[in-house]
């Protein structure tokens, strides 16, 4: 039996999707929308997410033997309240999982339209992307996240233009 790649890491929380791939500066990353899951321990996965989870496990420990440089793929559980509202703003469909790739930075995102969920399709989906081929969408309004940081900034000039205004009358 052949080893199996370590699994692609999972954002439990809003917070941790929204810093990691949906903040103002993220790039590009790959998101694998699940499904809520199932089962008699609430565990098991349908057999495309399955598949689709196993494919881009085995893309990532692909190109990270051969040292090569990859944007990041992460699963979305359905538990997460940030992956509902992605797929609302997305247009998503409620299918055994989505797959979809985002870039905030650039404000373009691009949905997964291959037949199954085998490698050589999510492969050659993930290599489009990485070559930017392919259609692109316009990420919709609300779906970037604000920075704290930015907010504050934003504040900061506000008060700094308010208070030059009364210093000149």
């Amino acid at each position: 039996m052949p080893d199996l790649p370590p699994p692609i890491p999972s954002l439990i929380e809003r917070s941790l999707l929204e810093k990691t791939c949906l903040g103002p500066k993220t790039t590009t990353c790959i998101l694998a929308l699940l499904p809520p899951a199932s089962g008699p321990d609430a565990a098991t996965l349908p057999p495309d997410a399955t598949a689709a989870l196993a494919s881009l496990a085995e893309i990532r420990e692909k190109h990270n033997e051969r040292g090569g440089k990859l944007f990041p793929f992460f699963s979305i559980p359905a538990v997460n309240e940030g992956q509902g509202i992605l797929k609302d703003a997305l247009k998503l469909s409620d299918k055994d999982i989505e797959l979809v790739a985002i870039n905030a930075r650039r404000g373009w995102w691009r949905r997964f339209e291959g037949e199954g969920y085998g490698i050589h399709s999510v492969e050659s989906w993930v290599d489009a992307i990485r070559l930017g081929e392919g259609a692109k969408e316009k990420l919709p309004e609300g779906v970037i996240a604000e920075e704290e940081d930015e907010k504050v900034e934003e504040k900061i000039k506000v008060e700094e233009k308010e208070r030059v205004v009364h210093e000149e009358l």
